[in-house]
């Protein structure tokens, strides 16, 4: 039997959290201008959220996860465009590990399609959250 995604998760969490904070810091100017401390207990706490969203089959632990950072993130001035491109890199880093570790077409199809289905609504939020704020500039 076969490892089940969360606990892949939580089997690479660290080497997740270093090469997902490594790639937020090199290509998005804003990360690697934050203290790298900070960058990489807010990777922690994403794939956190993410993996426990999966694990406990609850979507709202993502929403309210991904809703408070957007929030947190606009009081600092990021953009929405760096919260999705970071939730990109995440994604990009897992759908790799699940590519490598699953041999199995369809277990590995299932889960790549859970993580791009769970990531595509991170976006989501994310640009909800962010609507106010987009409303405001076009007015």
């Amino acid at each position: 039997m076969t490892i089940h995604l969360t606990e892949l998760i939580d089997k690479h969490y660290e080497s997740l959290v270093d090469e997902i904070t490594k790639d937020a810091i090199r290509q998005i100017t804003s990360y690697g201008d934050a203290p790298l401390r900070l960058t990489a207990e807010r990777i922690e706490r994403a794939i956190r959220a993410m993996a426990d969203s999966i694990r406990l089959n609850e979507p709202d632990i993502l929403k309210r996860h991904v809703t408070a950072v957007a929030a947190e993130r606009q009081k600092e001035g990021y953009s929405a465009d760096e919260l999705r491109a970071v939730i990109q890199i995440m994604e990009q880093h897992i759908q790799d590990l699940i590519t490598q570790t699953y041999k199995n077409e369809t277990e590995r199809t299932g889960y790549l399609a859970l993580t791009d289905i769970i990531m595509e609504t991170a976006r989501m939020f994310v640009s909800v959250a962010y609507l106010p704020v987009a409303a405001k500039r076009d007015e």
